[in-house]
């Protein structure tokens, strides 16, 4: 399918610097802009799903007031990880680091990734939730972890896709939304709007 989606949408512009992100979309062939966009990051929704959809929802309003009317399909996400009734999102320090990964050992997190796609002059907007269980974690495997720098910038202070695996027990759910792109359900939008 992956040249088919190609075809359907071969470039698009990410409104985000994740690396995972773009990476995940080059793999279907697709060429990406990456044009991020800044906002204060807040919302007032408890439901994992629904909070990480309002975010993707606010990225998604700021750049369309930035750049009405793009050219091309805009894609803008937000991942959180909700974990024991708490969302939870990057660290600002290898302390905070630290302390996250102390609290997920041994335990099951939910990453929960929201989107807000415009895509033929619509908006389309959803959510998905995937199920993460770390391994017990020593304080020696959480700090080797900590000395590689991939906590940085990432919720939960961890990447899934690079290192962080080696943190990971078990997970449920789909990899490229714990990678923080729901690209089956950005994907099945396209593949019905096409198939009108």
């Amino acid at each position: 399918m992956g040249s088919s989606y190609r075809e359907m949408m071969p470039e698009v512009i990410l409104a985000s610097q994740s690396v995972a992100r773009k990476w995940l979309l080059e793999q279907e062939g697709i060429k990406v802009h990456v044009m991020p966009t800044g906002i204060d990051e807040h919302s007032d929704k408890r439901d994992p799903g629904e909070h990480v959809e309002d975010l993707a929802m606010q990225k998604m309003g700021r750049f369309l007031e930035e750049h009405p009317h793009p050219a091309l399909p805009v894609i803008c996400c937000d991942t959180m990880i909700f974990f024991e009734g708490e969302l939870i999102g990057k660290a600002h320090s290898v302390n905070e680091a630290r302390a996250m990964l102390h609290r997920f050992s041994g335990r099951k997190q939910i990453i929960a990734c929201g989107y807000a796609f415009y895509w033929n002059s619509r908006i389309y907007h959803g959510s998905d939730i995937a199920n993460v269980r770390f391994k017990v974690l020593s304080d020696k495997e959480i700090d080797a972890y900590l000395s590689t720098g991939e906590w940085e910038g990432a919720a939960g202070a961890y990447r899934i896709q690079w290192k962080g695996k080696s943190l990971v027990e078990s997970t449920e759910g789909s990899e490229a939304t714990m990678l923080g792109l729901p690209q089956e359900k950005i994907f099945a939008i396209i593949g019905s709007d096409c198939a009108r």
